[in-house]
């Protein structure tokens, strides 16, 4: 066995200790360990897969007008297939209307859309929005 191959396998049994002993800790004070990080969640009628939360991070592939590409979209399929139970993906800018979210939902390119600064500019947006999209 080559010398790496054995630092390796010694950082890895430190490393597999100390997860074991932060569980531990966890557990007896009454927190989450590792196990039930990897458990399903319900968030209302949303059951995520674990509870790994992604938050939203600049990917940095929208247009210079802030509309999201399909290189926004792989990146973000990419993260989905890594095992992530919740994606919060960034803000890009181009949502400026009811259609506008409807549509992003009803194509199967997010499961919910969040409008932040239309919100802030208008707090009865959502009503709004309801009443355009259902006449």
């Amino acid at each position: 066995m080559a010398n790496t191959e054995v630092a390796d396998a010694r950082s890895a049994a430190i490393i597999g200790r100390r997860l074991k002993d932060k569980n531990r800790q966890a557990t007896e004070s009454g927190g989450m360990g590792i196990a039930e990080l990897f458990s399903p969640l319900m968030v209302r009628s949303l059951t995520l897969k674990n509870r790994i939360v992604m938050p939203p991070m600049a990917s940095e592939t929208a247009t210079a007008e802030g509309v999201a590409t399909e290189e926004t979209f792989k990146c973000y399929e990419q993260r989905a297939r890594g095992g992530t139970g919740l994606l919060i993906v960034e803000f890009t800018g181009g949502i400026v209307s009811p259609e506008v979210a409807e549509s992003i939902v009803r194509e199967g390119k997010a499961d919910l859309v969040g409008i932040g600064r239309a919100l802030l500019a208008d707090p009865n947006w959502a009503l709004t929005a309801l009443q355009v999209l259902t006449g």
